[in-house]
C-alpha cells in the first residue's frame, strides 16, 4: 500500500511540475504529503499556495501548523504576522499566533495580541467568532501562577 501511495505521489508531483500554477493539484499534493508525514515537502507546497492563492486562509494556517510541527516556531510566527496584515479578523489565526507566542515564552506578546483582539473583558472584535476558551485567555494569562507547593514527604 505504501508503494501505491508513493507512486500516486510521484504522479501528482509530475502533474504539478507540468502545471505549477494549478492550485488544486498543488493543494492535493500538499495534502498527500502531509498524510505521509513528509512535512518539509508539504511545507513547500503550501508556501507556494500562499503565493498562488493569497486569500485562501487554509493554506496559511496549514503552512504555519507545518512549520510549528517541524519545530520552526519563528517561521510560523513570521508567516502568521504577514497573514494577520491581510486578515486581521480571523479568529483561528489569532488563536494559533497567540499559542505560538506562548510556545516561544513570549507571554506579553500573547496577552497584547489577545487583548487587542478580544478586549480586556473578552468581548470579540472578530467577524469569525473565536472559541470561548480563547476569549477568556487575556485575563487568565495575566494572573500570576500560584507558587508550586512541594510535599516534604
Amino acid at each position: 500500500s505504501t508503494g501505491r501511495l508513493d507512486r500516486a505521489t510521484d504522479l501528482l508531483k509530475a502533474r504539478v511540475a507540468a502545471a505549477p500554477r494549478d492550485a488544486a493539484r498543488r493543494a492535493a499534493l500538499g495534502s498527500m504529503l502531509l498524510e505521509q508525514e513528509r512535512l518539509a515537502e508539504a511545507a513547500e507546497q503550501y508556501r507556494v499556495l500562499t503565493e498562488l492563492q493569497p486569500s485562501e486562509r487554509e493554506n496559511w494556517l496549514l503552512l504555519a501548523s507545518v512549520y510549528q510541527t517541524l519545530g520552526d516556531v519563528p517561521a510560523a510566527v513570521a508567516l502568521l504576522e504577514r497573514y494577520r496584515l491581510r486578515f486581521a479578523e480571523d479568529a483561528a489565526m489569532i488563536e494559533l499566533l497567540a499559542s505560538l507566542y506562548l510556545d516561544q515564552g513570549n507571554r506579553p506578546k500573547a496577552i497584547e495580541l489577545l487583548k487587542t483582539t478580544f478586549g480586556p473583558s473578552g468581548g470579540s472584535r472578530l467577524r469569525v467568532p473565536a472559541s470561548p476558551a480563547w476569549r477568556a485567555k487575556p485575563a487568565k494569562l495575566e494572573r500570576p501562577k500560584p507558587p508550586e507547593v512541594r510535599s516534604s514527604r
